[in-house]
């Protein structure tokens, strides 16, 4: 509907707007408007987006983030094409290729760290209004001390964030702005594709690409894994 728009006259356009609104409750009105303003704001990660048009068009999130990472402008015809079932474009999204002809001969193997780590903060969504968590801080042990070691969204059902909100809910130690400290009792095991030196972070180190694989309902605090577990994963990378 409003893409036609911005190439009709004003008169056309103030006729046909007013002609939809009366066809909209108030939900779809406020969106509608919204929308018309340029004010219409969703406070998710990239990566939701990625994985919702995925679930969408039953294709792979690697075809839809090649095809987001292009230069694009918001139209019908950029929409077919994010959403075409053609998938002949996929082969880009391989990191082991430098053109589109290229095809490996064999994956490389994969093996993804894993630590237990226990939630420690939770970011809300900014925006008015949002009252959804969108980001967790995992912890670490270091010298007796909870330190956080890794954050991240991905990996929990839609089942399990709920129970995950609920709890945050309930056991928030503080706040800070749209961050919460929690109680420190949900144990998690996290999978990433590798570990490095920060300086810039508390722990001194970062995971790469971390993401939930197991909420860990049989383990507890002295489960969680040691700053000095993690820092000899680097070492045996860098080994």
């Amino acid at each position: 509907y409003l893409l036609p728009l911005r190439n009709q006259d004003e008169v056309c356009q103030k006729e046909k707007i007013i002609s939809i609104w009366q066809k909209m409750d108030s939900m779809e009105r406020y969106i509608w408007n919204k929308l018309l303003t340029g004010t219409f704001r969703v406070d998710i990660t990239s990566e939701l987006v990625i994985k919702a048009f995925s679930s969408f068009c039953g294709l792979e999130t690697a075809v839809i983030s090649h095809r987001l990472s292009v230069n694009w402008e918001p139209s019908s015809d950029f929409y077919e094409m994010l959403i075409s079932s053609d998938v002949d474009d996929s082969i880009a999204c391989s990191p082991f290729s430098d053109t589109p002809e290229f095809k490996p001969e064999s994956e490389p193997e994969h093996i993804p760290f894993s630590v237990n780590a226990v939630l420690l903060y939770a970011r809300m969504g900014q925006g008015r209004g949002f009252s959804v968590f969108m980001e967790y801080t995992f912890a670490i042990w270091h010298n007796g001390m909870l330190v956080p070691f890794a954050k991240t969204s991905k990996g929990l059902s839609d089942e399990e964030r709920i129970h995950m909100e609920s709890f945050i809910y309930n056991n928030t130690i503080e706040k800070f702005g749209p961050v919460r400290s929690i109680k420190p009792e949900l144990i998690f095991e996290l999978e990433f594709d590798g570990v490095q030196e920060s300086p810039r972070h508390k722990s001194g180190v970062i995971a790469l690409s971390p993401r939930i694989s197991r909420w860990c309902h049989d383990k507890n605090l002295q489960d969680v894994a040691s700053l000095d577990y993690i820092k000899s994963l680097i070492d045996s990378i860098n080994h």
